[in-house]
Order: structure tokens, then sequence, then C-alpha cells
């Protein structure tokens, strides 16, 4: 695939290692939803709180 994080000039070996954590999690939630399964999503998204935007939807989701 050869993806590869633009992170910034800055970023902390933690910042660096939490970003491929959250690159590998979208990832592999994606290949799910890509295949017609929503469970790689809703197993990311908090049950408490989260917001989520669509462009093509007039209106945004907060806090389900």
């Amino acid at each position: 695939m050869g993806e590869k994080l633009i992170l910034e000039p800055h970023a902390t070996k933690e910042d660096i290692a939490n970003a491929n954590h959250i690159w590998e999690l979208e990832k592999a939630a994606l290949a799910l939803w890509f295949n017609g399964q929503t469970s790689g999503y809703n197993n990311l998204w908090s049950r408490q709180s989260f917001s989520y935007f669509d462009g093509v939807v007039e209106k945004r989701i907060d806090s389900h």
C-alpha cells in the first residue's frame, strides 16, 4: 500500500505511535466498510459521545 503519515516535524515518538495506531484502526474499519460491513466503525465510535459528518447530509449528528 505504501501509505505514509505526514506528521509535524516536532512530533514525539508517542505522537507517532498514536498516529500510526489510529491510522491502522481507520484502515481496518475501511476494509470492512468496502466489504459492506459497518461493524468496523461501530466498534470505533464512542457509545457515550460522537460526531458524524457527511457532506451529503444537511445536518450533522452529535451524540446519538
